[in-house]
């Protein structure tokens, strides 16, 4: 899994492979909640989502 910390440690964009699927997860972690979260089943879709998605947050 991989993280993008902002302000908070606790507040985070995350991409990850779901350990017990074939599938990868991104979101926005906050104070323990998966926000936005979206479900990929290749990792390079996934990669890019998660890189457009932090392009356009700033």
């Amino acid at each position: 899994m991989y993280t993008l910390t902002l302000k908070l440690p606790s507040d985070q964009f995350y991409i990850g492979k779901i350990s017990d699927k074939n599938e990868w997860e991104v979101y926005y972690g906050e104070r323990g909640r998966k926000n936005d979260r979206k479900v990929f089943d290749d990792e390079s879709k996934a990669c890019e989502y998660f890189i457009e998605w932090i392009v356009k947050y700033k």
